[in-house]
């Protein structure tokens, strides 16, 4: 306590005495968190939750880089402790940090994803992991920070990946209607999110990956949706060639006006005829059921069109 009281009372030093200051303080703080004593290591852990909200209430440092200095050693604990309630605590004070500074916090969130990312990776327990979502869900719904920031952003969408390749299916679910319901990145950004997504479930062999690509889909209709992106995500999934997503891009691109798609036909076709021999039930169908949407407007026009001309669009 007697530290946090130094370390608050020289916030006003300036920042390279204030910066050696802290170098000698988290050190010391880290390594008491990392203590296999449960109580000494949440009172230290509960230490630096104390010295980082002084931190974001001090007006000069609140938008200084340091914030993620200050962060850090909540990552290192969170990494090199073996106790899972300290994981549990240590989350459960960002958490905290991050309801109640959300507002202020911009370097900081550097070492909070950093923190989230290693609380989403296999092995956490369940309290870990929720505490985590709930970071996760402020920072991708209500946080203009993340939204303007590439790097911060292409960091959080890693966390919601790794929660993908878990084994907590209802924290995946989750993970999903979280994305689902933000608008952090756009409509493109949430699409390729949730594909990403889907295909770290279906690796992983999760059974929600079918899910996530359920929720994609949904983004694809809705307003304001551009047809060339969702045609190329489209291609893209006939090109990895996931069975499940197979069936659902070509089922997709079934949808698409004919307009739109003309361009695109002899990109697409050949992709969607490589799958016609396909063992998933559900691709052959799809296939099978675009193919026929295909021929029978041209059996239509064949009475007004030369043969010649429907042989050629045929053989596409």
């Amino acid at each position: 306590q007697r530290l946090v009281e130094t370390v608050y009372h020289n916030l006003n030093r300036i920042r390279m005495v204030w910066s050696r200051l802290w170098a000698v303080t988290s050190a010391h703080l880290v390594g008491a968190g990392c203590e296999d004593s449960e109580g000494i290591a949440m009172y230290s852990i509960d230490a630096l939750r104390q010295i980082v909200s002084k931190l974001l209430e001090h007006q000069e440092l609140s938008n200084f880089k340091f914030q993620d200095e200050a962060i850090k050693p909540f990552v290192s604990i969170f990494r090199q402790s073996e106790l899972n309630q300290v994981h549990v605590f240590t989350i459960q004070c960002i958490l905290q940090v991050v309801s109640s500074w959300n507002a202020k916090l911009k370097a900081g969130w550097h070492s909070i994803l950093a923190c989230v990312r290693v609380a989403c990776k296999g092995g956490k327990s369940v309290e870990v992991v929720e505490a985590a979502l709930h970071i996760m869900q402020i920072g991708w719904c209500d946080c203009e920070e993340i939204s303007q920031n590439a790097a911060l952003f292409e960091s959080l969408k890693e966390c919601f990946v790794c929660v993908m390749q878990g084994k907590h299916v209802e924290h995946q679910r989750r993970a999903i209607e979280i994305v689902s319901g933000g608008e952090t990145g756009g409509t493109q950004g949430k699409i390729s999110l949730l594909l990403e997504m889907g295909n770290a479930a279906f690796e992983s062999d999760n059974s929600c990956y079918h899910q996530a690509y359920q929720a994609m889909f949904k983004v694809f209709g809705g307003e304001g949706t551009d047809v060339k992106f969702v045609l190329d995500t489209c291609i893209r999934m006939l090109e990895e060639n996931h069975a499940p997503l197979v069936a659902l891009a070509i089922q997709h691109i079934s949808q698409v006006p004919e307009e739109m798609l003309s361009d695109r036909r002899k990109q697409i076709v050949p992709l969607i005829v490589n799958n016609i021999e396909s063992e998933d039930s559900q691709v052959r169908t799809a296939v099978a059921d675009f193919l026929q949407a295909q021929v029978k407007p041209l059996l239509v026009e064949s009475q007004i069109r030369d043969g010649e001309e429907l042989e050629t669009r045929l053989e596409v």
